[in-house]
């Protein structure tokens, strides 16, 4: 109860003091600063970002050389549509890595027939009834008809072009001769150690220019967030639970996507990289990165600007969603993996941005919130990894 002896709900803990300050952000001044710092972070997170990584291709330090069959098998992770013969020892040397992304579906001859796991399709297009009980098995028959010079199949039962791969220096049987994509190698990448660097040089440039665009927003925000003191710690508890709700749901949702596609679950891309980065010997900086400065960042761009430009909390909040989600899935191996694999980082960035609307568009909680949670998934990487 409040000194008046009314009742105080649980939104009242939301509510802002000053309104006329909730119109001063809105005016069209702030909405110019909304709209560079989306173009500071599209800039620096990609034009910015390939050219550190090209510059650091060029130190033998930095990078690591694949061979050309790993290669060759990530280009089947990358393509749902793909399709490779490679011999037993070659795909053994990769299964522990590769096997949530690529899968075999059988013989042919001494090789074994390559696909990505995200194809489901693969059984109406590859296999035979072999009973009278509607028993499916591969049919090499059928795989000869793919590789042949002149194929009779072409597309996937979905009608999507069936992608054949080989590589150049790896052995293939005579009858694959169809038009494939022919790959070479080996190549040279980044290492874990030199992405944990990449990570943090890109937010350490990300931030000044956001922050100086945002000046005034965090200057009010902060101020108020302040002024609150006690006030604003049930919020960060409520929102933090609201976290978990999110993780709860999104584990369900996953595993039924998983199931309805028939696709098995695999570690997010983006959080494969973090775990990779954070257990190299520059892990603290990918620890940084995470848990400080990338929360300050993400809510700045994907709450406080995007909100900023769109007067509906209700579009606000979808646009705010999708585009935060699809962010964290650029670098999944397909579109059905983006959306099994996905599914934390869409619920997560509508959870911030219900606290972000709950908060009365006061950054300052949703970005408390989201340091606690990279915080907490960061240790959890600790213990596990």
């Amino acid at each position: 109860m409040n000194e008046e002896k009314e009742i105080i709900t649980f939104e009242d803990l939301y509510q802002r003091k000053n309104e006329p300050s909730k119109k001063e952000r809105r005016d069209p001044e702030h909405k110019r600063s909304y709209i560079y710092t989306l173009l500071v972070y599209a800039t620096i997170m990609y034009v910015v970002a390939t050219i550190i990584v090209l510059v650091m291709l060029q130190f033998p330090t930095m990078t690591e050389e694949v061979s050309e069959a790993e290669v060759l098998i990530n280009s089947l992770a990358n393509d749902e549509n793909s399709l490779a013969l490679i011999t037993p020892d070659t795909w053994y040397d990769y299964r522990d890595a590769y096997k949530d992304y690529v899968t075999s579906v059988g013989y042919y001859e001494d090789y074994l027939v390559m696909v990505n796991t995200a194809n489901t399709y693969v059984e109406e297009t590859l296999f035979s009834a072999i009973d009278g009980f509607g028993t499916m098995a591969f049919d090499p028959l059928k795989l000869e008809q793919t590789i042949s010079y002149n194929p009779a199949i072409t597309s996937w039962a979905n009608g999507e072009d069936i992608a054949l791969y080989r590589a150049t220096n790896l052995p293939v049987p005579p009858t694959f001769q169809g038009s494939s994509y022919v790959i070479q190698g080996p190549q040279r990448i980044i290492t874990d150690t030199a992405s944990a660097l990449l990570n943090f040089l890109i937010y350490i440039l990300l931030l000044p220019g956001i922050i100086y665009f945002m000046k005034s927003d965090l200057s009010y925000d902060f101020t108020e967030f302040k002024s609150k003191k006690s006030e604003v710690i049930i919020p960060i508890i409520v929102g933090y639970a609201y976290v978990w709700v999110g993780n709860i749901v999104a584990s369900f949702l996953s595993t039924y996507l998983s199931n309805l596609l028939g696709i098995q679950m695999g570690e997010a891309a983006n959080q494969q990289a973090i775990i990779s980065a954070t257990g190299s010997s520059l892990g603290i900086l990918m620890v940084i990165s995470a848990v400080f400065i990338g929360p300050v960042i993400e809510e700045l761009v994907f709450r406080k600007a995007l909100f900023g430009l769109i007067k509906k909390d209700g579009v606000a909040l979808l646009v705010s969603t999708l585009v935060f989600g699809l962010i964290h899935v650029v670098s999944e191996p397909s579109i059905t993996e983006a959306l099994i694999n996905g599914s934390s980082y869409f619920i997560m960035g509508f959870v911030f941005g219900y606290i972000y609307i709950k908060s009365d568009r006061n950054i300052m909680i949703p970005i408390v919130v989201h340091i606690i949670n990279n915080a907490v998934s960061i240790l959890f990487i600790f213990l596990l990894f």
